[in-house]
């Protein structure tokens, strides 16, 4: 109808609720890394996984793909393991510390 407003229909909320969350479990670290140099904690993990969509949040331990600490000063070594993650259908979050100790983080999802 030319000029009209539309309305949409009145929808109610789904009866199916998602299921409960497990803790995150955060995996990669080795057990000599400083824990100032562990930039992601259970807590900013947790907080990042509900910006998440739904079929991300699903998925309890978090794999760490890259630290500077455990793999060095190396851009190409960052890419290369990244890579390894081309193609599937996963997200990942980019973890940065300034030199003023800030730390920004940034998620990725790959669809």
């Amino acid at each position: 109808m030319h000029g009209s407003i539309y309305t949409p229909p009145l929808r109610t909320a789904s009866p199916f609720q998602p299921p409960p969350l497990y803790p995150l479990t955060l995996c990669g670290y080795s057990e000599n890394t400083d824990e100032s140099a562990r930039l992601m904690s259970k807590a900013i993990a947790e907080e990042i996984r509900l910006l998440m969509p739904p079929r991300l949040q699903l998925c309890d331990e978090w794999h760490l793909v890259y630290s500077l600490e455990q793999d060095g000063v190396s851009l190409g070594t960052m890419y290369k393991n990244c890579d390894e993650l081309m193609g599937l259908r996963n997200g990942y979050v980019l973890v940065v510390k300034d030199g003023d100790g800030g730390v920004s983080f940034a998620p990725r999802l790959t669809l």
